[in-house]
């Protein structure tokens, strides 16, 4: 690829610098990616392994519903996170805004004009799928007080909610593409990590649908 680029830009890079520049990147963030991930997915892995235990036996104390509130408190974490992220997309899309406007005096030429307006428009790409994540966080938060509630009282909740399979399902899809490009840029370690993060998707997404199907069989879906 190198070789087949035009000489300014095989003058401007470096083949030696892009490597070191990975290289570091990836010595510098590999440890604390792994630490995050095994703290994080450590504690998601006890509320699900507590939470099949206690479907498993009934007999389990009040306890059980610890599991379910592990993920909750996840998934409200994620919601703050989202919801800053949407507000932090409307500041930088009016920021560059203003900044395209006062081109009308001309400081600005037709190249910087061009790379603002496709900050604007990533700022409201970002938006958008924002609030799908925002709404998909909000929905798991109801199956799970669905899901507490149903074992705290035993009555059958409400059908799981179909959008957070489908979001799940394309989550996954992303993942499974995005995963190699994050391995250059962050290490080979994300390269499992990615995986199993689309195989999660795709079992959850499948869950919820089998779920589903099994209280419209049994005549309870509402």
């Amino acid at each position: 690829i190198y070789s087949n680029l035009p000489y300014e830009m095989q003058f401007i890079i470096s083949p030696g610098d892009l490597y070191s520049a990975l290289s570091d990147a990836q010595s510098g963030t590999t440890i604390g990616t792994v630490i995050g991930m095994l703290i994080t997915g450590g504690l998601m892995a006890a509320a699900y392994w507590i939470t099949y235990i206690s479907a498993k036996s009934p007999s389990v104390p009040a306890a059980k519903t610890a599991g379910l509130t592990i993920m909750k408190v996840f998934s409200i974490i994620s919601l703050v996170v989202l919801s800053l992220a949407e507000v932090l997309c409307v500041v930088l899309a009016v920021i560059f805004g203003v900044a395209l406007a006062g081109n009308d005096y001309g400081y600005m030429d037709e190249m910087m004009s061009g790379f603002f307006i496709i900050l604007i428009a990533a700022c409201i790409i970002g938006f958008v799928v924002l609030i799908f994540e925002i709404i998909y966080e909000a929905k798991v938060i109801k199956m799970l007080n669905s899901a507490k509630n149903a074992m705290l009282t035993g009555m059958v909740p409400n059908k799981a909610s179909v959008f957070v399979a489908v979001i799940c399902f394309i989550s996954a899809a992303v993942s499974f593409f995005s995963v190699f490009g994050d391995a250059v840029l962050y290490g080979w370690i994300r390269v499992p990590l990615g995986l199993t993060s689309v195989a999660l998707n795709v079992l959850y997404g499948l869950l919820i649908l089998q779920f589903n199907k099994m209280l419209k069989n049994a005549g309870m879906a509402r």
